[in-house]
């Protein structure tokens, strides 16, 4: 419990960062309530991945780093999606290598 506990401590404000991120797109977007929330499940998912990333590889301070994931969370769903078509692209080229 105490290891959940330090890691929502610890990682808090990039979920926070990325919640504002998907508050922010429902603004710039209409859409209803229940693509909200699946847009915020993304855009907190993405955001702390990013966090990690920003944080731990590339050592950059806290507020730069809240700030890179409060921009992730705004472009999260374009992120999933490009990342989705780059591994559907990959497979195809996989497949076809494996039939030959």
């Amino acid at each position: 419990m105490q290891t959940l506990l330090d890691f929502f401590y610890k990682y808090s404000g990039f979920l926070l960062a990325g919640i504002i991120g998907a508050s922010i797109n429902k603004l710039r977007k209409r859409m209803t309530w229940k693509r909200f929330f699946r847009s915020c499940i993304i855009a907190v998912f993405t955001s702390l991945c990013a966090g990690v990333l920003f944080l731990h590889l590339m050592q950059l301070p806290i507020p730069v780093v809240n700030a890179l994931c409060g921009i992730v969370g705004v472009f999260s769903e374009s992120i999933l999606d490009e990342a989705e078509e780059f591994i559907n692209n990959a497979s195809e080229i996989l497949k076809k290598k494996f039939e030959n």
